[in-house]
């Protein structure tokens, strides 16, 4: 059994689940993290994609992984060609170089509704309070087609169905696959959308355009800077 190592949040589990479904079975995967919360959600989400798997909190990941990773066979990192091919910023680690990832794509897209998944909120300044998404999916979407994602149960909203605190992680993703469209942030959900096809309008982060997680071919399904000027 080959015993393969990850890392961080729920969009990079994702990130390596791609990369642990063209990599050769058997194996066991392990990921670390500091968010129990987080945690929580990538062990659904790797149980969604039937992944072997042990998942660990720690307290810092960069010194566990300095300690541990040397008990493992294969290591993945969190970035889509396997390592970093932009100018390093501060906030960039990379503990290993892999091969990345292949198939951009889900083989089992569903068929699209007419209807917008919206993400009001991820993490950080990453919601409607700070983003116009609201402002911006109103003015450019049927508001009967739209769909409110996010854990804020607090969110409230006239017009559309509102999912928010209301669905669990994977009825989540379920719901977003089969929509048209994607309003949102770097996030577990954008990543899950690209993959399936979705074209997606994103509102940025400090990464700006270079979230290395993203595929070079989810690029034509993904329009950046939306709500500014």
């Amino acid at each position: 059994m080959i015993k393969c190592l990850g890392f961080g949040g729920l969009g990079d589990c994702f990130i390596v689940i791609l990369k642990l479904l063209e990599y050769k079975n058997p194996f066991i995967y392990t990921h670390i993290d500091t968010s129990v919360n987080r945690l929580k959600l990538s062990v659904e989400l790797l149980d969604f994609f039937n992944i072997k798997h042990q998942c660990f909190i720690v307290k810092d990941i960069r010194q566990w992984w300095m300690s541990n990773s040397k008990n493992y066979d294969k290591h993945f990192n969190v970035f889509a060609k396997g390592y970093i091919d932009i100018p390093r910023r501060s906030y960039h680690w990379q503990p290993c170089i892999d091969e990345g990832y292949i198939n951009a794509f889900s083989n089992r897209v569903p068929a699209k509704t007419k209807h917008v998944a919206v993400q009001v909120n991820s993490g950080g300044n990453r919601n409607y309070k700070h983003k116009p998404v609201v402002e911006y999916t109103t003015s450019n979407f049927d508001k009967d087609k739209i769909l409110w994602f996010g854990t804020d149960k607090d969110f409230k909203s006239e017009y559309g169905t509102n999912y928010c605190g209301k669905l669990n992680f994977t009825e989540a993703l379920k719901h977003i696959a089969q929509c048209e469209s994607f309003i949102g942030f770097h996030s577990v959900l954008l990543y899950w959308a690209l993959y399936n096809r979705i074209q997606c309008y994103l509102f940025t982060d400090h990464q700006g355009r270079e979230d290395l997680r993203i595929h070079d071919e989810w690029k034509q399904y993904l329009k950046y800077d939306i709500g500014v000027g």
